[in-house]
């Protein structure tokens, strides 16, 4: 016997009135009264009604053990019969205040069961004729307007849906000839036509939608004499290439296209994705952490939401794999897994993603596709306030930005032509429009991307005030590439006031117990060795381990941090110069020459004063005095030509005096002149 079957005789040996007493006694109990109850006639009698099988055998009253188990349970029964049983859907909807009480704290349940009740009494009032036996397109329409975001992103809520409608004989998967639906359609009553035009105007690109709207301004809308039914269909079937004897539907197949079409609408304006509701709440959880900036007590959460359906989670859990969040290891793998899952999903934030994946990789061309054909949705989104967008359309503009500025100024033409000047314009205010609605909603990256990227330049260029005023936001987030950067940021402050250091110390103790990789331990070492930091058992900090934590940071392949690791024995920190130690300092200059594999400088070096021309001036002038290592004069031009080469201003003048006194290189007063004449 079928499990509707079951449902059908179970209600009809119970009776209606005993039944609905016996759920509004159960929503009515007190937790502290279930054990008396359970053994009264009533509740028993429910039970023999309500049966579910679980590897055959029945779940009978005994076997519940608690109040909120047994309402549960209930509900959802209700929920599911009423779907497939018009007598138990009556009941549902004539008792929806009693079960959302059985529902009890699941939110997300209550949400489902208020949609499903919604259609529930709507399919009935089609069936007990209150529309006067409306046509199925009407009907489809009607049901159409009911559904929500939450209906309509749950897959589930969706079959169920599909699952009822057939059952109340509104749709069925009998072949249909399509001039023959729509002369049914041109049967409609003009009191139809207002909710069947308004709910398919939106959606005419679909095939279906298109056939009924064109036919329904046919017969309608004309401003000569309308033409009779016949001519109306005859005119669409000419129009749209209908022939009668190849061209078939079915009315399940004419409402699962409308409902795919209202899908792909909401897609494109930004305001849909597939999720469902528990797996949002853990993700919306998991969100709000996140802004708190508490990384590692978010990831399981970020990663489970995804896992069990969120689309938006995806997003999150992708960028957990990219920039090594919290304690979480960079996995390309793990990565590109959720940035396909949440695309599957529909989530506009992992089409984005993939762009900049593809950018990364050197494929601007596809990265370019992939960013068109969702920016308009990400826009969409970030004009309704949604901090994520905003931060994402701000990184958007700002490319587009950075990629114009950087093609004029490569041309050397200081005329720009009115179209690129307003570009440029655009993209700019764009940036900062949105980046600032981001960090008003409390998104700490985008607070972080106006200090520390190249942003700052449309940002007003002043770092430190940008810290000053958004730092707050980000300074505690447990993510190392921050903390470390912060470091570096109190570390150049310390320069001009020797007050930061100890901030500095504290911001790469944070970093290294989050991640420990090689250059981090390169730092603990200096401030570890220069007395700044204690010892501590937490993370391997202690004096024992200075040696190997120090040869840890050089061989990091990060040519950055090696900068700055060159960069801290170099000038040491504090008034009295802690930690400085200038065969250290060349040491890790010299390392970090060796591993940058750029050609020239990267853009936006001027932000952390990093690059490899940097590096050749410093080698050079440590060369050329013996500072740190042995005078090599030849070496020491060497060095200095090429940080020439790559732009770096300051090597200018200690070359040209190189060559006017014939230091480690023949005297050249040419190639000096030719040298100063480079000089501003």
């Amino acid at each position: 016997m079928s499990e509707n079957q079951d449902n059908q005789l179970a209600l009809s040996d119970a009776g209606c009135s005993e039944f609905e007493e016996s759920i509004r006694r159960l929503s009515l109990t007190a937790e502290d009264q279930f054990e008396s109850i359970k053994h009264e006639k009533w509740y028993l009698r429910l039970w023999d009604i309500v049966t579910f099988s679980r590897k055959g055998e029945k779940r009978l009253a005994e076997q519940i053990s608690t109040l909120s188990q047994a309402q549960q349970i209930l509900a959802q029964y209700l929920l599911k019969a009423s779907q497939q049983n018009k007598d138990i859907s009556d009941l549902v909807n004539n008792n929806a205040s009693y079960i959302e009480k059985l529902a009890g704290q699941s939110i997300s349940f209550k949400k489902e069961l208020t949609s499903i009740s919604n259609l529930m009494l709507l399919l009935n009032e089609i069936n007990n004729g209150q529309y006067n036996g409306i046509k199925p397109i009407t009907a489809m329409c009607l049901i159409l307007s009911q559904l929500d975001n939450e209906v309509l992103s749950n897959r589930r809520a969706l079959t169920n849906i599909l699952l009822s409608l057939n059952n109340h004989n509104v749709l069925n998967g009998k072949n249909v000839e399509i001039i023959d639906f729509l002369m049914d359609v041109a049967d409609i009553n003009e009191k139809e036509v207002p909710i069947v035009y308004t709910e398919l105007s939106s959606i005419r690109s679909d095939y279906y939608a298109g056939l009924v709207l064109s036919l329904i301004e046919t017969l309608f809308f004309s401003k000569d004499n309308a033409p009779s039914s016949d001519d109306a269909v005859l005119n669409v079937a000419i129009t749209h290439n209908i022939e009668k004897k190849y061209d078939n539907t079915t009315l399940n197949t004419v409402f699962v296209s409308l409902l795919n079409s209202i899908i792909a609408l909401k897609v494109d304006e930004g305001n849909f994705s597939i999720t469902n509701p528990s797996a949002k709440k853990e993700r919306e959880e998991a969100e709000k952490l996140f802004y708190e900036g508490k990384l590692i007590e978010a990831y399981p959460k970020f990663i489970h939401a995804a896992d069990s359906g969120d689309a938006r989670a995806c997003y999150f859990a992708a960028n957990y794999y990219f920039e090594k969040y919290g304690t979480t290891g960079k996995n390309e793998e793990l990565y590109k897994k959720y940035i396909y899952l949440g695309i599957n999903r529909r989530d506009p934030f992992c089409y984005l993603e993939k762009s900049r994946y593809l950018y990364n990789q050197g494929d601007k061309k596809k990265a370019e596709y992939w960013r068109n054909k969702i920016l308009k949705q990400v826009w969409t989104l970030a004009d309704k306030g949604d901090a994520v967008a905003c931060y994402l359309v701000a990184q958007t503009a700002f490319v587009s930005f950075w990629e114009l500025y950087s093609a004029l100024e490569e041309k050397k033409d200081k005329d720009w032509s009115e179209e690129d000047k307003r570009k440029i314009s655009v993209f700019g205010s764009a940036y900062k429009n949105y980046s600032s609605k981001a960090v008003e909603a409390g998104y700490w990256p985008a607070a972080f991307s106006k200090c520390f990227s190249l942003g700052i330049i449309l940002d007003g260029g002043n770092r430190e005030n940008n810290i000053e005023k958004y730092g707050w936001l980000f300074e505690n987030v447990e993510w190392a590439d921050i903390q470390k950067i912060l470091g570096d940021n109190y570390i150049a402050l310390d320069r001009t006031n020797n007050r930061y250091y100890k901030k500095a110390a504290d911001c790469f103790i944070k970093a290294y117990r989050l991640q420990k990789d090689d250059s981090l331990c390169g730092y603990i070492s200096f401030f570890l060795n220069s007395g700044v930091i204690n010892e501590s058992k937490i993370g391997g900090i202690e004096k024992r381990n200075i040696k190997i934590l120090y040869y840890k940071g050089l061989d990091s392949k990060d040519p950055a941090s090696l900068q700055g690791l060159g960069n801290l024995y170099f000038w040491g920190v504090g008034d009295e110069h802690l930690g400085m130690n200038k065969t250290s300092a060349f040491e890790h200059y010299e390392k970090a020459y060796e591993t940058y594999d750029n050609t020239g400088d990267f853009p936006g070096k001027n932000i952390f004063d990093t690059g490899k021309a940097t590096i050749a001036y410093m080698l050079g002038y440590m060369m050329l005095n013996g500072v740190g290592t042995k005078q090599n004069t030849e070496k020491a031009v060497l060095y200095y030509q090429d940080a020439v080469q790559r732009g770096e201003k300051r090597a200018i003048k200690p070359l040209a005096n190189c060559y006017l006194n014939g230091i480690g290189v023949n005297k050249d007063i040419n190639r000096y002149n030719e040298l100063m004449s480079m000089i501003e």
